[in-house]
């Protein structure tokens, strides 16, 4: 995790935006597993009162990698802001799918960056 220098102005919002939010409604349905869970939407929807409300923000940005043995890692660095400047930051990785020819494919890509968007969103607001 990165950090401003100083936390003390985002660990109070945070301590408030926590105690404002809601949880997020688990209205997917995941076929693969045949369980319910919150989607990327959900996720945001539930969490945007409450994060206008703490003067946060947060942004994402898609990044990649390539891991030990080389191969190519997808996902996205979260930044949490606060209004006056301080900040937090994480980078959250995810393996790609390979398609029959061992190539990661666009949409491998794209299901990667949002699964790791949901995590990201979810984890950096505890």
């Amino acid at each position: 995790m990165e950090k401003s220098e100083q936390i003390n102005d985002i660990a109070k919002a945070l301590n408030m935006f926590q105690s404002e939010m809601t949880g997020a409604k688990k209205g997917s349905v995941n076929p693969f597993f045949k369980q319910k869970y919150a989607n990327l939407e959900e996720v945001i929807g539930c969490s945007k009162d409450a994060l206008l409300k703490s003067g946060l923000s947060i942004a994402q940005f898609p990044i990649n990698a390539s891991d030990e043995a080389g191969n190519t890692v997808t996902g996205v660095e979260t930044l949490l802001m606060h209004n006056s400047g301080q900040w937090l930051s994480e980078k959250f990785y995810l393996d790609c799918v390979k398609d029959k020819y061992g190539n990661i494919t666009p949409q491998a890509m794209g299901s990667a960056i949002s699964y790791a968007r949901r995590y990201a969103w979810q984890s950096i607001l505890g």
